[in-house]
């Protein structure tokens, strides 16, 4: 809804001033800007609505990421959390559920709107001139295609992240643990030097 008004404020404004204030007419100044307070009532609701079922629908994936998760990790054997550090299965539990999370909240707002409002304004575009329609169609290929061209990067360094906060989380852990020793043997700043790397 919000993307189909965004786009339909831009035919508003024609009437607005082509009609309303060029041609002094009082009568489509008053329709136009209540049509467009009605609409604007309708798409705040909606997006409400919208974004109350987004939550709920996102929790409950969230919740039930962790869930099964948590529910595989019962079922591993013991070699397996010899082998792995804790802090890099807390960074699972933390940082890549955080991270799916937000990329089911910014879905709508990040892919589906610009998408509606694409096709919304290649439509009034079309219908006010057709020829630039057609020009603009021709950015749409760099607009799909082009995020591509640094996605590897930015996954190869997201992934590198991953790996930083998880080895990051198991000395932390690891720390807070010994505190009796770090405190016993005044260790404290051997073990921040350390940390440091």
């Amino acid at each position: 809804f919000e993307g189909a008004f965004n786009a339909a404020f831009s035919v508003s404004l024609k009437y607005l001033i082509d009609g309303a204030l060029l041609e002094r007419n009082g009568r489509v100044l008053v329709w136009t800007l209540a049509v467009l307070a009605a609409a604007g009532l309708l798409v705040s609701i909606a997006g409400l609505l919208g974004d109350y079922f987004q939550a709920r629908i996102c929790s409950q994936a969230v919740t039930d990421i962790r869930e099964t998760l948590f529910g595989h990790l019962q079922n591993l054997p013991l070699g397996f959390f010899q082998r792995s550090s804790s802090g890099a299965l807390m960074s699972r539990f933390a940082g890549d559920v955080l991270a799916i999370e937000q990329a089911l909240a910014s879905f709508g707002p990040s892919c589906l709107l610009p998408l509606v409002e694409a096709v919304f304004s290649v439509a009034i575009l079309m219908w006010f001139k057709a020829g630039l329609a057609f020009i603009a169609l021709l950015i749409v290929p760099l607009a799909i295609f082009g995020p591509k061209l640094f996605a590897n990067r930015t996954l190869a360094a997201g992934f590198q992240k991953r790996v930083v906060e998880a080895a990051m989380l198991s000395s932390t852990q690891e720390n807070i643990q010994a505190q009796s020793l770090v405190k016993a043997y005044s260790l404290e700043p051997w073990s921040a030097t350390w940390f440091q790397g």
